[in-house]
């Protein structure tokens, strides 16, 4: 939560890279046909929020879209991470905008009101969740979220890891219904042969 993590330009684009291979716009194209608010929890540095605005941009002129506006809210626990973000991320776009703030749910839950927002993406966050928070944390994702969510969780187990094999169950409770689930195999990352700077 305290950890200091600033990086530069070119490890942000690293890692905008490197997590596209595991967080894909799967349905994604929901988001920008219906525009809205848009939570992102545990946005980290900001670079699937990045992801987001060039998908919505480019889908926009894809299909002509001009009447939509979208605004992304980037909630991290941790600080610099959150400097991160205000730092690298961008949007030529006048209807897609954003802002970051720390926030750890944990804390008095989320400071907004019940669905307030339209669309949630939620990736590497589920996963690292003890058991003891992850209801409470779902209930509130699902309190302020009213159309769908964007979920990245792992597969299997890894130190540090928990997978939620349960994940449709955990929100059919909250009255939100999987409509897709993808395994996505990540490894190996080799595109244009990068290495982790």
């Amino acid at each position: 939560k305290t950890a200091q993590k600033p990086i530069d330009q070119k490890r942000w684009e690293y890692l905008m890279k490197r997590k596209a291979w595991y967080i894909m716009p799967l349905g994604w194209n929901t988001i920008a046909e219906n525009g809205g608010n848009v939570l992102d929890y545990g946005c980290g540095d900001g670079d699937t929020v990045q992801r987001l605005v060039d998908y919505v941009n480019k889908y926009w002129i894809e299909k002509n879209i001009q009447d939509k506006k979208i605004h992304i809210v980037g909630l991290d626990l941790n600080n610099s991470r959150i400097e991160n973000a205000e730092k690298y991320v961008k949007s030529n776009n006048p209807n897609i905008t954003f802002e970051f703030h720390q926030d750890d749910i944990s804390e008095g839950g989320l400071k907004y009101d019940d669905n307030y927002f339209s669309f949630g993406i939620i990736t590497g966050v589920i996963e690292i969740l003890e058991d003891s928070i992850l209801n409470y944390f779902l209930d509130e994702v699902c309190r302020t979220i009213s159309r769908g969510m964007y979920i990245e969780d792992l597969f299997e187990k890894f130190p540090g890891g928990i997978p939620r094999d349960n994940i449709d169950v955990l929100l059919s409770k909250r009255n939100f219904i999987m409509q897709k689930r993808h395994v996505i195999l990540s490894e190996p990352f080799d595109v244009d042969k990068l290495q982790d700077p």
